[in-house]
């Protein structure tokens, strides 16, 4: 089967009429990526497209991924055997990306 491509981001929360929406908000573009309703028989359900399904899902996989990446990084820029010159933005990215997973910042 082939899936395709997820909703490109960024994602943002959303509260409207008591109900929370995922949506892609690009410089006032927005876009639908989790949405809930009521169906005509009275059960809720929500709407989302099977790649964003799997990229929800992968989210804790990929969030371990990144925390071993961290303290890998974090491990080699300080071995006297590399010599790393100014930032790296690759260890930046992947501290970015674990703040905005525990909610400590924004995207």
């Amino acid at each position: 089967m082939t899936m395709s491509a997820f909703t490109p981001g960024p994602w943002k929360w959303w509260t409207s009429n008591s109900w929370r929406r995922l949506k892609r908000d690009d410089l006032g573009i927005t876009q639908n990526v989790l949405e809930p309703y009521v169906a005509r028989d009275g059960h809720p359900d929500l709407t989302v497209n099977e790649a964003d399904m799997a990229l929800i899902a992968a989210a804790p996989l990929m969030y371990e991924a990144l925390l071993a990446a961290d303290g890998h990084l974090q491990e080699t820029l300080t071995d006297p055997k590399w010599h790393p010159v100014g930032d790296c933005p690759v260890l930046r990215a992947v501290q970015n990306a674990l703040a905005v997973a525990r909610g400590e910042t924004e995207s």
